[in-house]
Protein backbone atom coordinates (compact mmCIF):
# COMPACT_ATOMS: atom_id res chain seq x y z
CA UNK A 1 0.00 0.00 0.00
CA UNK A 2 1.71 3.50 -1.09
CA UNK A 3 1.92 6.36 1.39
CA UNK A 4 -1.50 8.33 -0.44
CA UNK A 5 -3.66 5.39 -0.04
CA UNK A 6 -3.08 4.58 3.08
CA UNK A 7 -3.29 8.31 3.75
CA UNK A 8 -7.03 7.98 2.24
CA UNK A 9 -8.17 4.88 3.62
CA UNK A 10 -7.34 6.41 7.20
CA UNK A 11 -9.51 9.70 6.62
CA UNK A 12 -11.71 7.42 5.51
CA UNK A 13 -11.97 5.60 8.57
CA UNK A 14 -11.66 8.90 10.48
CA UNK A 15 -14.69 10.53 8.85
CA UNK A 16 -17.38 6.76 9.48
CA UNK A 17 -16.00 6.94 12.87
CA UNK A 18 -17.38 11.07 13.96
CA UNK A 19 -20.96 11.52 15.26
CA UNK A 20 -23.05 13.49 13.59
CA UNK A 21 -26.25 14.55 15.23
CA UNK A 22 -29.32 14.53 13.51
CA UNK A 23 -31.47 17.68 15.00
CA UNK A 24 -35.04 17.07 15.84
CA UNK A 25 -37.13 17.93 13.30
CA UNK A 26 -40.68 19.39 15.36
CA UNK A 27 -38.48 22.60 16.36
CA UNK A 28 -37.33 23.72 12.38
CA UNK A 29 -40.72 22.50 11.87
CA UNK A 30 -42.60 25.34 14.32
CA UNK A 31 -39.97 27.58 13.34
CA UNK A 32 -41.08 27.54 9.67
CA UNK A 33 -44.89 27.63 10.97
CA UNK A 34 -43.97 30.70 13.37
CA UNK A 35 -42.34 32.50 10.15
CA UNK A 36 -45.61 32.27 8.01
CA UNK A 37 -47.64 33.23 10.70
CA UNK A 38 -45.48 35.84 11.43
CA UNK A 39 -45.45 36.78 7.61
CA UNK A 40 -49.62 36.46 7.30
CA UNK A 41 -49.66 38.85 9.95
CA UNK A 42 -47.47 41.59 8.56
CA UNK A 43 -49.23 41.51 5.50
CA UNK A 44 -52.21 42.03 7.28
CA UNK A 45 -51.02 44.46 9.08
CA UNK A 46 -49.89 46.48 5.71
CA UNK A 47 -52.95 45.98 4.29
CA UNK A 48 -54.92 47.35 7.36
CA UNK A 49 -52.50 50.06 7.14
CA UNK A 50 -52.57 50.94 3.36
CA UNK A 51 -56.42 50.73 3.78
CA UNK A 52 -56.65 53.13 6.92
CA UNK A 53 -54.44 55.70 5.11
CA UNK A 54 -56.69 55.14 1.62
CA UNK A 55 -59.78 55.97 3.72
CA UNK A 56 -57.87 59.14 5.66
CA UNK A 57 -56.99 60.37 2.75
CA UNK A 58 -60.92 59.90 0.76
CA UNK A 59 -61.85 61.81 3.59
CA UNK A 60 -60.13 64.27 3.75
CA UNK A 61 -60.10 65.55 0.07
CA UNK A 62 -63.94 65.04 0.85
CA UNK A 63 -63.64 67.69 3.63
CA UNK A 64 -61.82 70.08 1.47
CA UNK A 65 -64.54 69.61 -1.26
CA UNK A 66 -67.18 70.45 1.03
CA UNK A 67 -65.13 73.57 2.89
CA UNK A 68 -64.36 74.98 -0.85
CA UNK A 69 -68.49 74.20 -1.93
CA UNK A 70 -70.24 75.18 1.02
CA UNK A 71 -67.39 77.23 3.03
CA UNK A 72 -69.34 76.76 6.67
CA UNK A 73 -67.15 78.88 8.54
CA UNK A 74 -67.36 81.74 6.10
CA UNK A 75 -63.95 83.03 6.20
CA UNK A 76 -63.50 82.25 2.44
CA UNK A 77 -64.94 83.96 -0.81
CA UNK A 78 -67.93 82.61 -2.16
CA UNK A 79 -68.41 83.61 -5.74
CA UNK A 80 -71.91 83.91 -5.81
CA UNK A 81 -71.42 87.43 -3.71
CA UNK A 82 -70.82 89.33 -7.00
CA UNK A 83 -72.66 92.18 -8.94
CA UNK A 84 -72.56 92.79 -12.32
CA UNK A 85 -70.47 96.49 -12.74
CA UNK A 86 -70.47 97.52 -16.42
CA UNK A 87 -67.02 97.96 -18.11
CA UNK A 88 -66.07 99.79 -21.40
CA UNK A 89 -64.38 96.98 -23.35
CA UNK A 90 -65.17 93.44 -24.25
CA UNK A 91 -68.38 91.95 -25.65
CA UNK A 92 -69.38 90.78 -22.25
CA UNK A 93 -69.53 94.62 -21.40
CA UNK A 94 -69.22 93.87 -17.24
CA UNK A 95 -67.43 92.15 -14.65
CA UNK A 96 -68.21 90.21 -11.63
CA UNK A 97 -67.23 92.50 -9.23
CA UNK A 98 -67.24 91.20 -5.02
CA UNK A 99 -70.30 92.48 -3.35
CA UNK A 100 -68.16 94.48 -1.00
CA UNK A 101 -65.29 95.94 -3.65
CA UNK A 102 -65.75 99.87 -5.55
CA UNK A 103 -65.17 100.92 -8.19
CA UNK A 104 -65.39 103.42 -11.36
CA UNK A 105 -64.69 103.37 -14.97
CA UNK A 106 -64.28 105.77 -17.84
CA UNK A 107 -66.68 105.91 -20.94
CA UNK A 108 -65.61 104.80 -24.33
CA UNK A 109 -63.22 107.27 -25.76
CA UNK A 110 -61.08 107.19 -29.04
CA UNK A 111 -58.09 107.36 -27.27
CA UNK A 112 -57.73 106.49 -23.61
CA UNK A 113 -60.13 104.60 -21.22
CA UNK A 114 -59.53 103.93 -18.15
CA UNK A 115 -61.44 100.56 -18.16
CA UNK A 116 -61.70 99.50 -14.63
CA UNK A 117 -60.34 100.34 -11.28
CA UNK A 118 -62.03 98.73 -8.53
CA UNK A 119 -60.54 98.51 -4.69
CA UNK A 120 -61.90 97.26 -1.16
CA UNK A 121 -61.36 100.79 0.21
CA UNK A 122 -63.48 103.46 -1.82
CA UNK A 123 -61.08 106.63 -1.23
CA UNK A 124 -58.80 104.48 -3.52
CA UNK A 125 -61.41 104.78 -6.86
CA UNK A 126 -63.27 107.87 -5.67
CA UNK A 127 -63.01 111.28 -8.28
CA UNK A 128 -60.83 109.41 -10.62
CA UNK A 129 -63.00 110.02 -13.72
CA UNK A 130 -63.03 114.16 -13.98
CA UNK A 131 -65.67 116.11 -16.72
CA UNK A 132 -68.05 114.46 -18.65
CA UNK A 133 -67.89 112.26 -21.72
CA UNK A 134 -70.28 114.88 -23.76
CA UNK A 135 -68.15 117.79 -22.35
CA UNK A 136 -64.71 120.18 -23.42
CA UNK A 137 -63.13 118.53 -20.29
CA UNK A 138 -63.15 114.52 -20.06
CA UNK A 139 -60.47 112.63 -18.25
CA UNK A 140 -59.01 110.29 -15.34
CA UNK A 141 -56.79 109.45 -12.98
CA UNK A 142 -55.04 106.16 -12.02
CA UNK A 143 -56.18 104.18 -8.87
CA UNK A 144 -54.28 105.62 -5.30
CA UNK A 145 -52.40 102.61 -3.92
CA UNK A 146 -50.94 105.09 -1.50
CA UNK A 147 -54.77 105.27 0.23
CA UNK A 148 -54.95 101.61 0.99
CA UNK A 149 -54.22 100.06 4.15
CA UNK A 150 -52.31 96.76 4.29
CA UNK A 151 -55.29 94.47 4.51
CA UNK A 152 -56.77 96.11 0.85
CA UNK A 153 -56.49 95.03 -2.62
CA UNK A 154 -56.68 96.63 -5.64
CA UNK A 155 -57.20 96.02 -9.56
CA UNK A 156 -56.91 98.26 -12.58
CA UNK A 157 -57.21 97.56 -16.31
CA UNK A 158 -56.06 100.86 -18.83
CA UNK A 159 -57.00 101.04 -22.28
CA UNK A 160 -54.81 102.99 -24.89
CA UNK A 161 -56.40 102.86 -28.43
CA UNK A 162 -53.45 105.49 -29.59
CA UNK A 163 -51.46 104.28 -32.49
CA UNK A 164 -47.79 104.95 -31.84
CA UNK A 165 -45.39 103.70 -34.85
CA UNK A 166 -42.11 103.91 -32.94
CA UNK A 167 -43.61 102.30 -29.57
CA UNK A 168 -43.05 98.58 -29.46
CA UNK A 169 -45.72 95.95 -29.76
CA UNK A 170 -46.60 94.42 -26.56
CA UNK A 171 -47.98 90.69 -27.12
CA UNK A 172 -51.09 89.38 -27.37
CA UNK A 173 -53.41 89.27 -24.15
CA UNK A 174 -53.54 85.83 -22.73
CA UNK A 175 -56.30 84.11 -22.37
CA UNK A 176 -56.71 83.16 -18.86
CA UNK A 177 -54.97 85.32 -16.95
CA UNK A 178 -52.53 83.93 -14.01
CA UNK A 179 -50.00 86.21 -11.48
CA UNK A 180 -46.83 83.86 -12.80
CA UNK A 181 -47.83 86.34 -15.90
CA UNK A 182 -47.43 89.26 -14.52
CA UNK A 183 -43.99 91.03 -13.61
CA UNK A 184 -43.62 93.70 -10.92
CA UNK A 185 -43.83 97.35 -11.62
CA UNK A 186 -44.22 98.50 -7.99
CA UNK A 187 -43.99 98.22 -4.18
CA UNK A 188 -46.79 99.05 -1.57
CA UNK A 189 -46.10 98.63 2.06
CA UNK A 190 -43.80 95.78 0.87
CA UNK A 191 -45.61 94.11 -1.17
CA UNK A 192 -45.53 93.85 -5.32
CA UNK A 193 -47.81 96.01 -7.83
CA UNK A 194 -47.92 93.27 -10.40
CA UNK A 195 -48.70 94.18 -13.84
CA UNK A 196 -49.59 92.60 -17.05
CA UNK A 197 -49.49 94.30 -20.43
CA UNK A 198 -50.99 92.80 -23.64
CA UNK A 199 -52.69 94.01 -27.03
CA UNK A 200 -56.02 92.69 -27.27
CA UNK A 201 -58.32 92.60 -30.06
CA UNK A 202 -59.99 95.11 -30.40
CA UNK A 203 -56.57 96.89 -30.94
CA UNK A 204 -56.20 97.90 -27.75
CA UNK A 205 -52.55 98.57 -25.66
CA UNK A 206 -54.07 97.11 -22.45
CA UNK A 207 -52.41 97.23 -19.07
CA UNK A 208 -53.61 95.15 -16.41
CA UNK A 209 -52.39 96.22 -12.67
CA UNK A 210 -53.35 94.58 -8.83
CA UNK A 211 -51.82 94.69 -5.23
CA UNK A 212 -52.81 92.71 -2.59
CA UNK A 213 -51.89 93.79 0.55
CA UNK A 214 -49.95 91.83 3.00
CA UNK A 215 -52.10 91.71 5.68
CA UNK A 216 -55.38 90.65 3.44
CA UNK A 217 -57.59 88.33 4.24
CA UNK A 218 -58.33 84.79 2.84
CA UNK A 219 -61.50 86.06 1.58
CA UNK A 220 -59.66 89.26 0.15
CA UNK A 221 -56.85 87.10 -1.43
CA UNK A 222 -59.78 85.26 -3.13
CA UNK A 223 -61.65 87.37 -4.48
CA UNK A 224 -58.86 89.53 -5.73
CA UNK A 225 -57.24 86.72 -7.85
CA UNK A 226 -61.06 86.03 -8.94
CA UNK A 227 -62.20 88.82 -10.28
CA UNK A 228 -58.24 88.68 -12.07
CA UNK A 229 -59.48 85.66 -13.49
CA UNK A 230 -62.96 86.94 -14.83
CA UNK A 231 -61.97 90.66 -16.35
CA UNK A 232 -63.34 89.47 -19.46
CA UNK A 233 -60.99 91.57 -21.47
CA UNK A 234 -61.18 91.29 -25.47
CA UNK A 235 -58.64 88.63 -25.83
CA UNK A 236 -57.48 87.66 -29.57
Amino acid sequence: MTFETELAERLRRAGDAMPVDVPPLDPAIKRGRKRAALRRTTAAASALLVATGLAWGLAELAALGKHETTNPAGHGFDTRDVRRFPVPYGLAGFVPLPQDWHATSSAPAMHAVLGLAASTDPRAVKGLVEGSPTGLRYGFHGIRPELLGPRDAFMEVDITYMVCLSCEKSPPLPRDLVPSQFRLSGVRLGTAIRELRGRASDGGEYIVEYWIGPDASARTRQAALFLLRHLNLPVP
